[in-house]
């Protein structure tokens, strides 16, 4: 992984925050109007925040929509949008704050990479 380590943080925090998290969220249109999420953590900011999230409900809507067959994923008829969550954010953060400088790379076992 060659990427920065600042960058690296940012997306494990990121992944695990909408990795652990997936409430509903209304489908009420707002208008253009970008509410503020409100969160205390300083790793990420809110445009960050709506990108990731704009970035995981593209992908789920597209899997809803059958788009993945060819990785042997059905459709889906009820897929929810994520709704993104200041605590679990918070936890994200506190959980890669500690990790090991020099954690050892694992094999990753049923996982899908887009590329």
């Amino acid at each position: 992984f060659t990427a920065p380590r600042i960058h690296y943080k940012m997306f494990l925090v990121i992944f695990l925050t909408l990795s652990i998290f997936s409430h509903f969220q209304s489908g009420l249109c707002n208008g253009g109007y970008t509410e503020p999420f409100g969160c205390q953590g300083e790793a990420i900011n809110d445009r960050t925040r709506d990108d990731a999230l704009s970035f995981f409900n593209f992908i789920r809507a597209r899997l809803a929509l059958g788009h993945y067959h060819m990785f042997g994923l059905s459709s889906a008829s009820h897929m929810n949008k994520l709704r993104w969550d200041c605590n679990l954010e918070s936890i994200a953060e506190r959980v890669v704050h500690y990790c090991p400088k020099d954690a050892p790379l694992m094999r990753v076992v049923n996982a899908i990479n887009f590329n």
